[in-house]
């Protein structure tokens, strides 16, 4: 039946109707998507702190595996072995809300002593199912950005080649909608291809929000096919430069460099990769204090209503390196600085409320000295020769460089020590120097000194490198030493007197 023209007009009229109410929908939930979180400003009530006179410290600054071995053909798990990794695992969820885990389980056709890939597989699963209960059992609120994979090569090795690390579930983390990112240079020309402007202008809201709401996620850049050495550096820091341009200029000290010198890859190239801390030196424990020394600052926020049950508050010395990060309960806004490695220097506070952002400004933390201070810092670093562990030795060691760095402008003499494992003591020491190689160049570039200045520098600033077997190590200047063949400890000890 044909329509009249009335139909029609009031067809099209409920047409466009319809079509505003779409587009006014649309507009409603873009909004709300997009919304920004509230400015937040932190007021704290004290501004200095004094530390009491003759003061030592003893710090550690720990990096938690990335894997957890299971005893050959099984599958069950003794919790007095797993407690600590799930509770810094389970922790790092909590504080960072953006993070998925992914567990991956494993097998090994030699040590498991397992020919059929389906019984592997099975095995593999029955791994990976094992953690994931544990998790969920001690951190339910966290279960669901823990995922256990199922698309994976079940029988792939850890290192290069079969070994004992094989029987393993790993720990993958992963950040919500951010991928690994690549860099290439020009064929003829020192510059890096015009596409390094997209992929910043196209990843700096990212980094920003996680930046911004999870206060252990770090960023590396990786550079393969560029030699090892001051020059090398200034590629990877001309793009962190046009990185920070961008983003917050705070983050700039969560950013690493690294040149990999292990790399066969011929073709120069950078990538951008998410790291979590608690894998790279993260995680500070102190050993000792002498005499005890736990302050407390209160803090005040002005621009948000209702404050989270618990935020975190992240400590940076000079704004360059991180020293630790500190739960504040909103019940009683108490920065607790006894957990917190202490020197006399200034301190960067960074707030981080989740959900809420970051503080839009930073107050600074004065703590002075009357007299004498001293102290000891040990850093356990995955070394960054082996693929599993390149992203988080590279950031560990980039780390220490600055840790390093910052020491050396409060004290007025220290050593430091690179212990590294051997099957005997001259091969550790080898095995000490190559990685110190890798520290000393990083050192040189943060204190923009030069190769064969840069024990001009150490001299200058009374400073000591010993490279040692940790059968060498006294027991007197640290609690334990680290032996992990994968591992390396670097020791700073430091003292100093007021300026």
């Amino acid at each position: 039946m044909q329509k009249s023209f009335s139909d029609l007009f009031l067809l099209t009229i409920m047409r466009k109707f319809l079509y505003i109410i779409f587009l006014l929908l649309f507009s409603m939930a873009w909004s709300q998507e997009s919304k920004s979180p509230p400015e937040f400003f932190v007021e704290i009530d004290s501004e200095v702190i004094h530390i009491p006179s003759s003061f030592s410290q003893g710090v550690e600054f720990i990096s938690i595996r990335n894997y957890f071995l299971f005893e050959p053909g099984k599958s069950d798990i003794d919790s007095t072995k797993l407690d600590t990794i799930i509770q810094q695992y389970g922790n790092f969820l909590v504080r960072n809300p953006d993070a998925i885990l992914m567990l991956k389980g494993y097998y090994s056709s030699k040590f498991d002593n397992i020919l059929s890939p389906k019984v592997g597989q099975e095995l593999s699963k029955k791994r990976a199912d094992a953690i994931f209960r544990a998790i969920a059992l001690k951190f339910p609120a966290i279960g669901d950005r823990v995922l256990v994979s199922d698309d994976h090569n079940f029988e792939a090795s850890f290192l290069d080649s079969a070994s004992s690390l094989d029987t393993r579930v790993e720990f993958d983390i992963s950040v919500r909608e951010y991928s690994e990112r690549k860099f290439y240079p020009k064929q003829r020309a020192p510059y890096w291809r015009e596409s390094y402007k997209n992929i910043i202008n196209d990843i700096t809201p990212i980094l920003n929000s996680v930046f911004s709401s999870n206060p252990d996620i770090d960023a590396i850049i990786v550079g393969d096919g560029f030699k090892s050495d001051r020059k090398g550096y200034q590629w990877l820091a001309f793009l962190k430069k046009r990185l920070c341009e961008k983003i917050d200029e705070r983050f700039s000290k969560r950013i690493a460099l690294y040149i990999n010198p292990f790399s066969a890859q011929k073709v120069p190239s950078a990538k951008l990769i998410l790291v979590p801390s608690i894998n790279c030196g993260g995680i500070e424990k102190i050993l000792w204090q002498k005499p005890i020394f736990s302050p407390a600052v209160v803090c005040s926020i002005d621009g948000i209503e209702t404050l989270p049950n618990e935020f975190y508050c992240s400590f940076n010395i000079f704004d360059k390196f991180r020293v630790g990060i500190d739960k504040i309960l909103s019940s009683d806004m108490k920065l607790n600085l006894g957990e917190i490695p202490a020197v006399p220097a200034d301190f960067g506070l960074d707030f981080s409320l989740g959900e809420f952002g970051i503080a839009k400004k930073s107050p600074v933390l004065k703590i002075e000295s009357t007299d004498s201070f001293s102290g000891v810092w040990s850093f356990k670093i995955f070394k960054p020769e082996h693929k599993k562990f390149l992203t988080f030795g590279g950031a560990g060691m980039w780390n220490v460089a600055n840790a390093i760095h910052c020491i050396s402008e409060v004290a007025d003499q220290g050593k430091i020590t690179m212990i590294a494992s051997g099957s005997n003591d001259s091969l550790a020491v080898v095995e000490a120097q190559k990685f110190w190689d890798i520290l000393a160049t990083q050192i040189c570039f943060i204190t923009d000194t030069k190769p064969d200045k840069l024990g001009s520098w150490f001299e200058k600033n009374n400073f000591d490198v010993e490279l040692s077997p940790p059968s060498k190590t006294s027991d007197e200047i640290i609690e334990k030493t680290f032996t992990d063949e994968n591992s390396i400890e670097i020791i700073v000890q430091f003292l100093g007197n007021t300026r």
